[in-house]
């Protein structure tokens, strides 16, 4: 995976350069199909845009970035809610250090 002109598979060592490389920290909640697939239901991310979090996330959990993402985006059928306040796709989307954001799959409601 090419990012900034760096490639980035998915070890620790390639996790702690996407780190390195956005300090800003994003704290990203899983709900439904992302949760079953990345393993986890809370987790840090590292980026300034919804693009770079989707990517970083994508990198440290390959079973949810192949179910889930396309890229920097989310695929059909999956979004972001930023700080509880509004539903998010578009990868250019800023974020500041310390956002929340949930992602889910559109059938994760009840």
């Amino acid at each position: 995976m090419i990012l900034d002109g760096q490639f980035f598979s998915g070890s620790r060592g390639s996790y702690r350069c996407l780190r390195t490389l956005y300090r800003m920290q994003v704290t990203v909640e899983l709900f439904g199909i992302p949760r079953a697939r990345a393993g986890v239901a809370q987790t840090v991310a590292y980026g300034s845009t919804l693009g770079d979090i989707i990517l970083n996330l994508a990198v440290r959990f390959p079973e949810l970035g192949e179910a889930c993402m396309d890229g920097r985006s989310l695929k059909a059928g999956f979004i972001a809610n930023l700080r509880g306040e509004q539903f998010v796709t578009d990868p250019a989307t800023d974020l500041r250090d310390g956002d929340a954001i949930l992602l889910m799959s559109l059938d994760a409601g009840g």
